[in-house]
This record gives C-alpha cells, structure tokens and sequence, in this order.
C-alpha cells in the first residue's frame, strides 16, 4: 500500500529539473552574449566617429587652410560650431555633432599640459560616456594605442575617454 501512495504522489523527476535548468542556462548565456556583442558595436562606433572626425578636419583643414577652432583660445570647444563649419564645407553631413555611442554628446577640448604623458599637449576629441566603462576605456586603448589610458594617443581624463585629434 505504501509503495503504490508513492507513485501517486505529484511532483518533478531529476530528469525534469535538469532539463529545465540547462535551458535556463542557455536563455542567460545568449542574453549575456548579446549584451556583450551590444557592447562590442559600441567600441566600433566610437572608434569610427574617431576617424570619421578625424578626417573631417583634415578635409575641412585641406579646403580652407585652417582649423575649424583656433588652438589654444579655450579649454572645451563648442563641438555644435564645429560641425556647422564642417557642414558648411561639405566634410560632414550633420551640423549636429554625432552621439557619443555610450551616452551623451562628443565634444572638444585642448589640453594646455601634457595629459596623456610626455608630448600630449593639443586638441581631443571627448566621449562623455565611454569613461563610465573602465573595460571598454581599456579595450578601446588596447585595440588602438598602447594598452595603457594614462599614455598614448587616447586614454581617461577623469570620467572622460579622449581620444587625439
């Protein structure tokens, strides 16, 4: 009588709950993955608009023989007239500067000390947002530069990634 009150008896098999956490696992596993492939655009994104701004200065530079700000006049630049200057000039398409990818609008700065070592003195292009994410600060370096944020051509300023122009 025992034996049979047992088998009646509701509930899961270890099979069931095995089965049912493997497939949770994987739900987490891609979510994760997807998360960290999100991630991974982004980093491309920053460096893209690096280089997209780059070259729109050496175009606008090649075209009216000077700079679209004056070096040395302030310490932060107004990226709003930069990018009227350069879509004045058809360098660029957007008089509005780009997003950074990470959160916020990239800007302007110059640098009046060596901030990134010896020799960095000089104009650089800031993603607000990027400084946020120590791992991507450090993956964008790594990929990049030299592998360390305080040295090289791009690194933190505080919460800021920076990146030379």
């Amino acid at each position: 009588m025992k034996q049979r009150a047992l088998r009646n008896q509701k509930g899961f098999t270890l099979v069931e709950i095995a089965i049912v956490l493997v497939i949770i696992g994987l739900l987490l596993g891609g979510v994760l993955k997807g998360q960290e492939m999100i991630k991974q655009a982004k980093v491309k994104k920053v460096m893209k608009i690096t280089d997209e701004v780059r070259s729109a200065i050496a175009l606008y530079l090649d075209k009216v023989g000077d700079l679209p700000y004056t070096p040395g006049t302030a310490t932060t630049y107004n990226s709003t007239l930069i990018f009227t200057a350069l879509a004045k000039e058809n360098v660029v398409n957007s008089k509005t500067p780009p997003k950074d990818p990470f959160g916020g609008t990239i800007n302007f700065k110059e640098y009046t000390t060596d901030i990134l070592g010896t020799n960095t003195k000089g104009s650089y292009i800031v993603f607000p947002g990027v400084g946020d994410y120590t791992d991507v600060s450090d993956q964008l370096d790594l990929k990049f530069d030299d592998d360390d944020t305080a040295t090289g051509s791009m690194g933190l300023d505080g919460t800021d990634f920076i990146v030379t122009l």
